[in-house]
């Protein structure tokens, strides 16, 4: 049995429900979190990142950075996929 720690790096239900839109102030507050803190924060638990290697939205560095960052953590990076997992 697999055990995951779900750490709210944001307000998550101001963000999710459907037909809403996000609006700038939203994308301001998340791109100003500080991800590698909120990432040592997780303390328990088996975390798998999939990552595309063709990602423009979010650089596949990030993914790394983040797998080295989360303890107990496995990296899987889909050559050639985009951030919507596609192949380019």
């Amino acid at each position: 049995m697999i055990f995951l720690q779900i750490y709210p790096i944001v307000q998550m239900s101001e963000f999710l429900y459907p037909n809403t839109c996000v609006c700038e102030q939203d994308m301001d507050r998340r791109t100003a979190l500080d991800m590698q803190q909120h990432s040592r924060a997780i303390t328990f638990g088996k975390i798998l990142r999939i990552h595309g290697s063709a990602d423009t939205t979010i650089p596949v560095e990030d993914a790394h950075s983040f797998h080295n960052t989360i303890s107990n953590s496995e990296l899987f990076v889909l050559e050639g996929a985009d951030h919507n997992y596609k192949c380019v």
